[in-house]
């Protein structure tokens, strides 16, 4: 049995957040922060029966409240190699699955690192993930409505939770680039592993901080393969390729793009997503659009946007909005189905 001594705590306090702060026997530190929201939200959802929309439900309008507290630990070893790892009690249960399954990430992920070299395993991004970068540049509310149908490609993660999510990737960073690479493996042992590789590059040229991302995943020999609103295809394999650009200006604006195609044999799935955020003091606004295409053919459409104004001392009001489209070809009415969500509230950062 391991004894652990909680040696000193610490409550730290900065303008924009608050922290506990732990530092325990093993030399290491634990900081816990959390994040509390209120408001409300309401909208009209669109139903789906697997990737074709059946119909629209009105969500009424209610009442919104979510809480997050996430424990980080780090330590150093003698060596000079640096580890660390994170609990999320956002999970709710899941948490439990990292404790009692050692088989599950639990929302729970950790990493070993020395140098510019980084091992990262739990629930984390894949290479593909790490490399891109969404179009949420700025803004954000509290049920996450700019986030429509079409805002991500394919969840704005690649194939990453293809199995259970549990994820290992390898990072190595030099001068303005970070490559990545990943795997995610099917613990029943019955497909193959999903293999990724990103690449991203970030600096700034006179002024403009820029930033660059290419990834790409790919599966093979699966037995059942069911993703991305393509067709269910049998003894499969898919791949999927993007790119991202972003550019941050002094003005407080930025702006950027995505693009990203899946494939699964022989069938073919695109999404572009264009974003633009301004900050301007405490006030934060963002808008994005997104569109999926199936075989040539559109299938979702969407568009966001999200509001912040920074009230001080780690409090924020949020506002945000997301309208979507599933259009008709892949609707069992023939019609287009269009849905929209809606929030306003209040977000603790502590």
């Amino acid at each position: 049995m391991k004894n652990i001594l909680f040696a000193t705590t610490a409550l730290v306090a900065t303008a924009g957040f608050a922290s506990a702060e732990v530092t325990g026997s093993g030399a290491g530190t634990i900081d816990i922060t959390g994040l509390a929201e209120m408001g409300i939200m309401g909208g009209e959802n669109i139903n789906f029966a697997g990737p074709l929309a059946t119909g629209t439900t009105d969500q009424e309008a209610q009442f919104f409240t979510d809480i997050d507290v996430t424990f980080s630990m780090s330590g150093t070893a003698d060596n000079g190699l640096t580890f660390g790892a994170a609990v999320d009690l956002d999970e709710g249960g899941a948490v439990s699955n990292a404790t009692q399954n050692n088989a599950d990430d639990g929302g729970v992920a950790m990493f070993v690192s020395a140098g510019g070299a980084t091992l990262t395993m739990g629930d984390t991004n894949g290479a593909f993930d790490q490399a891109l970068k969404e179009t949420n540049f700025a803004g954000g509310s509290i049920g996450d409505n700019e986030e429509h149908v079409a805002f991500g490609g394919f969840g704005n993660n690649g194939l990453d939770g293809f199995y259970d999510g549990q994820i290992a990737r390898f990072d190595y960073a030099f001068s303005n680039v970070t490559a990545s690479l990943s795997a995610e493996i099917d613990d029943a042992g019955n497909d193959d592993p999903v293999w990724g590789v990103g690449v991203r590059y970030s600096g700034e040229f006179s002024g403009v901080a820029l930033g660059v991302g290419v990834g790409y995943q790919s599966v093979n020999d699966v037995n059942t393969i069911s993703f991305g609103g393509l067709p269910v295809a049998n003894d499969a394999s898919a791949s999927v390729v993007g790119v991202s650009v972003d550019a941050g200006f002094a003005n407080g604006v930025t702006t950027g793009f995505s693009f990203t195609q899946l494939e699964i044999d022989g069938d073919e799935a695109t999404h572009g997503a264009l974003g633009l955020g301004y900050e301007m003091n405490a006030l934060a606004v963002g808008v994005n659009f997104g569109q999926y295409m199936i075989d040539g053919d559109e299938y979702t459409s969407g568009f966001g946007i999200a509001a912040t104004y920074d009230l001080g001392g780690g409090l924020s009001a949020k506002a945000g909005y997301g309208n979507s489209t599933v259009h008709d070809q892949f609707t069992t009415t023939g019609d287009d189905e269009n849905g929209n969500s809606w929030s306003v509230g209040l977000a603790m950062s502590f």
